[in-house]
């Protein structure tokens, strides 16, 4: 793999699934589709490198499917992965260079209260149904990015006392929030975030697509900008080091949901979580 290259904009999706719904190849070419629609309103002419920081639930390895392919020298679609100098990292290269992503490995983790923890940019499995403040310990240890995602009605009351309590304690700036493009302009910002950048730390924002095949078409749409260009052989490094260096807030980009489609989507979860007996 070769060294820096000279991207003008990284564009990181801080949340992105691979739901068993989804069709990897229309994943990618979205990704690859909105990162470039997004990047040039950032920046007209910019040359965009789309960053896929996954956080897959108990259960979901798509990463090592991934990185299998890559071993193999198979597609997946017009999409050929390479492997970089990190274990937990992919560069992806479309059929006549026209695009490029990088796709990160990570978890996500449901703890005793509900909540998740995110574990951004490791390959290590994670106890699931720990309560918050030993979840959290447990993502630091790894030395993942950890962030604790917003999720709708679960920074109210206890929980988001909670959270706010982790956030604001010895190891609270070594945690990120994480926003996501399901939330609604119409609910207001979450006062958390609000913490998280007075703490310095700050606001990593996602896609966190719902479990629906149309879904897939979301990947990059919603995130944050940094400008490159970035290490193609170690990215994850690339972006860790980025974010110690800049102060929050992130430059983010994408529209969040008209509260509408909002609702449309929270009560099509709720019909899912009962069918399948399961929560999201």
């Amino acid at each position: 793999m070769s060294g820096p290259r000279s991207h003008q904009a990284v564009l990181v999706d801080a949340h992105v699934h691979i739901h068993p719904a989804f069709d990897a190849r229309v994943l990618l070419d979205a990704a690859a589709e909105n990162g470039r629609r997004e990047a040039a309103m950032l920046r007209p002419g910019a040359d965009p490198l789309v960053v896929l920081l996954l956080a897959e639930t108990p259960g979901v390895d798509e990463f090592v499917g991934l990185r299998d392919a890559a071993t193999a020298g198979e597609r997946v679609g017009a999409w050929r992965f390479s492997e970089t100098s990190e274990a937990s990292s992919l560069v992806a290269s479309r059929d006549g260079g026209t695009a490029r992503l990088v796709v990160v490995a990570g978890r996500q983790t449901p703890t005793a209260e509900g909540l998740e923890v995110l574990a951004l940019g490791t390959l290590r499995r994670f106890s699931t149904g720990a309560p918050l403040e030993e979840a959290v310990r447990e993502a630091l240890a790894s030395g993942a990015l950890t962030v604790l995602p917003w999720g709708f009605g679960k920074w109210w009351g206890r929980r988001g006392a909670l959270v706010e309590r982790v956030l604001t304690s010895a190891e609270g700036r070594r945690i990120f929030l994480g926003d996501n493009g399901g939330r609604t302009r119409a609910a207001g910002r979450p006062a958390l975030f609000d913490v998280a950048e007075r703490l310095g730390t700050g606001v990593l924002p996602g896609t966190d697509p719902f479990p629906f095949a149309s879904q897939a078409r979301k990947a990059a749409r919603f995130g944050f900008a940094l400008e490159g260009p970035a290490d193609l052989d170690r990215p994850m490094g690339w972006l860790r080091h980025r974010l110690e260096e800049s102060p929050a807030p992130f430059r983010s980009y994408g529209a969040l949901e008209s509260p509408a489609a909002f609702v449309m989507l929270q009560l099509a979860m709720q019909l899912h979580k009962r069918r399948n007996g399961h929560s999201r």
